[in-house]
């Protein structure tokens, strides 16, 4: 309930990803991706929230899986083994659907009408070709 809870409601509710995995026809794995619109960002409390517990459980279980091996407790370590897997798997997915959501967003906006031009483009470049020039002493 957790890795399911933290995959598909945390994430998508605090910081706005959400992953999984696809097998296609062929057999081929993929990863699948999805983020909130980026005009409409997280509350910053609630994502350092999601990210500080997202990579603190994964430490918390590691440990765990220490005391129960010094412990020579062998009937916890299959279920600390099984938490661990499933936390780094969101660590891994959530961290791959953050850089994929800043990817997309840094293409949008290169590919958006955000360039250079017209009489801001114009004031811009020139305040840019003094500034260097006074530099370089052109």
């Amino acid at each position: 309930m957790d890795f399911w809870n933290c995959r598909n409601v945390a994430g998508r509710t605090l910081v706005g990803l959400r992953f999984w995995n696809q097998v296609d026809d062929d057999g081929e794995s993929y990863w699948i991706f999805e983020s909130r619109d980026p005009s409409r960002p997280a509350n910053p409390i609630d994502s350092r929230l999601f990210w500080t517990a997202l990579y603190v459980f994964p430490a918390l279980w590691l440990g765990l899986f220490f005391v129960s091996l010094l412990k020579f407790n062998l009937s916890f370590i299959p279920i600390v083994v099984l938490a661990l897997v499933f936390n780094v798997t969101n660590v891994i997915g959530f961290t791959y659907a953050d850089r994929d959501a800043k990817k997309r967003w840094a293409q949008n906006v290169v590919s958006s009408n955000w360039s250079m031009s017209g009489l801001s483009g114009q004031v811009l470049t020139g305040v840019m070709k003094n500034s260097v020039g006074r530099v370089f002493g052109s």
